[in-house]
């Protein structure tokens, strides 16, 4: 949690080369967006690099906004 914006959040994850493209990404996204609702968090801020369209792809299937 953001200590200037108690209502908002940033997700991120990071992993190892040999796991990616075995669909963790998208269930840490998945399960850490689900937790924001529970806790009722109102933003979530997710900074990926330029560069790594996979991660980009599946946060805009959750509704990110660029």
């Amino acid at each position: 949690m953001n200590e200037e914006n108690k209502d908002g959040a940033e997700l991120g994850y990071t992993l190892l080369p040999k796991h990616v493209g075995k669909g963790f990404d998208s269930n840490i996204a998945k399960i850490l967006l689900e937790r924001t609702k529970v806790i009722n968090l109102k933003r979530i801020t997710a900074i990926i690099a330029p560069n790594n369209l996979p991660s980009r792809k599946i946060l805009m299937k959750m509704g990110f906004e660029l």
